[in-house]
Order: structure tokens, then C-alpha cells, then sequence
């Protein structure tokens, strides 16, 4: 194997057996090399390949500013997605996540905390990728010293889940926005701070969350029952007027329209929670 081009004194770029284009990590493995000058293969520690000449471009760049170690804490977090949880992520994970976790402990460094608002969310509705995100933040401890917020737990979930391959419904990150927003709809509707830990919020926000899927899915319809949208109508006034305003409040911010059978389920579903936390 033969550099390419060198990026620091511990990366370089190259080619293998293969023509994949390559990066290759070990120490002082760039120091002093040249383009064709031949690597040892004694020193090489790591070797990434990477089918996207866009982000292997860009990767060279961020090695410019940061520390190679955050690859190596990307590509472990990674591969733990996969070996633990079966998720296959695309190639962008290694730029995105590599940039936004050198951006994160540089930030606590320096004692400025971000807060996920919608953490809670996450927890709730992505909680095999939450779990990665708290196990990153072990990586990060283990390999920087460096303590993370749960906060960041959920950003790195979200990472994950906008860089993983087998999500049937590609707007995982809208999905959630929504269902943020619908739930923060009602909490400020009856005036209320819900428990988010407990068992009926996570009913309600189950439920949110799949409506919200099945407005960007046409692969699962609900049949229309007329008879439930009436009956809710007319014996759950307050609740019926909650929905009008979800429904109006989506509409009007993504454009997405929410049947009457929908809004029918959500009355219910809004009732139950209501009525178990005694409103």
C-alpha cells in the first residue's frame, strides 16, 4: 500500500488490493511520507474504507482541526450500533458523528451546555438508539476523559437514527419534531407538566408518535368510521377541541392534513391520558 496523500503525521490516504480508496491510521505513519512512498504495514493501526470520495474529502479536511482519535471513537460507537443492535449506518455517520463529538467535548471544555429539548422524546420513542448514544458517551469518558451530558446521549441518537440504513420511514427527524410538537401542544392546551416518566405519558406519546408515522406512510390506512368521529365529537368536547388544534397547528406549520379517523383515535387516546393523571 502506497500514500496518496498525507493528512498529519498519523494519517494518510491510499488505496488497497482492492482500488477501494482508503484511510489509513498508526503512529508517525505520515511523518516525513510523500505521495508513493510505501506504508509499513507494522504501523498501520486502522484502515477505513470509504466508498464516498465527498466525505473521504471531507474527512481529510476535519483532520486539519481535530484529533484522528475521534474516528477511532466514531468507528467504535458504530460498529457497537451494528454488532448490538443490527443497524447499518451510511458512510456520512463517520463525518457527521466524528464533527459533532470533537464539537461537543470541546464545548463542555469550555463550560457551555446545550440542552436537548427533546430528549425526552427520544427516550421515548428511539430507545435502542438512545442506549448508543449513552454508550458513546462511556467512549467519550473512557477514551477523552471527558464527561457528557445525557443531552448529548440524544443528539448522538439522533445522529444514528438520520445515518441508519434500515429505517423504513426516512423522516425519522421530522417524526420526532412532530410528535415533540403535538405533545408540548397539549401540555400548554390544559396548562399541565406531564411526567414523562411515567407509564400513561408514554401510552399517549407512543401513540403520537405512531400517527405522525403513519402521516408521512400511505402503506398503513386506517379505516374510516364515521360513527367513532361523531361519537368523540359530541361526548369529548374539550378533547375534540385539543385535536382541532393539533390538526390545524400541523397543517399549518408541515402542511400535512390529519383525517377524522385519526383525530377520532387521537381523542381517545388524549381522553385516557386525561383521565388516568385526573383532569
Amino acid at each position: 500500500m502506497k500514500v496518496r496523500k498525507v493528512i498529519n503525521n498519523n494519517v494518510v490516504s491510499s488505496t488497497d488490493d482492492d482500488h477501494n480508496e482508503v484511510v489509513v491510521m498508526g503512529k508517525g505513519i505520515g511523518f516525513q511520507k510523500r505521495e508513493g512512498d510505501l506504508i509499513q504495514d507494522s504501523i498501520i493501526e486502522k484502515i477505513f474504507i470509504l466508498n464516498d470520495k465527498n466525505i473521504l474529502s471531507k474527512l481529510e479536511n476535519l483532520f486539519k482541526d481535530i484529533p484522528e482519535k475521534y474516528l477511532e471513537i466514531t468507528d467504535e460507537i458504530i460498529q457497537y450500533a451494528q454488532s448490538q443492535y443490527g443497524l447499518s449506518l451510511r458512510e456520512h455517520a463517520y463525518l457527521s458523528l466524528t464533527d459533532h463529538i470533537a464539537i461537543a467535548v470541546e464545548r463542555i471544555k469550555s463550560g457551555i451546555k446545550i440542552e436537548n429539548v427533546m430528549l425526552s422524546d427520544i427516550k421515548c420513542f428511539y430507545k435502542n438508539e438512545y442506549e448508543i448514544g449513552l454508550k458513546a458517551l462511556e467512549i467519550i469518558d473512557r477514551e477523552m476523559g471527558v464527561i457528557l451530558p445525557d443531552d448529548e446521549a440524544g443528539f448522538i441518537a439522533l445522529h444514528v437514527l438520520n445515518a441508519s440504513l434500515d429505517q423504513i420511514n426516512a423522516n425519522n427527524l421530522e417524526t420526532i419534531k412532530i410528535s415533540h410538537e403535538i405533545l408540548n401542544i397539549v401540555n400548554d392546551f390544559y396548562k399541565l407538566s406531564l411526567d414523562k416518566e411515567s407509564i400513561h405519558y408514554y401510552r399517549f406519546a407512543n401513540h403520537v408518535n405512531y400517527l405522525v408515522k403513519r402521516l408521512f406512510s400511505q402503506s398503513e390506512e386506517v379505516e374510516s368510521d364515521d360513527i367513532l368521529y361523531e361519537t368523540v365529537r359530541k361526548n369529548f368536547t374539550r378533547e375534540f377541541e385539543c385535536a382541532n388544534l393539533i390538526k390545524r397547528r400541523i397543517y399549518e406549520n408541515y402542511g400535512i392534513s390529519i383525517s377524522k379517523e385519526e383525530l377520532g383515535y387521537l381523542i381517545i387516546n388524549l381522553r385516557a391520558l386525561l383521565k388516568n393523571i385526573n383532569v
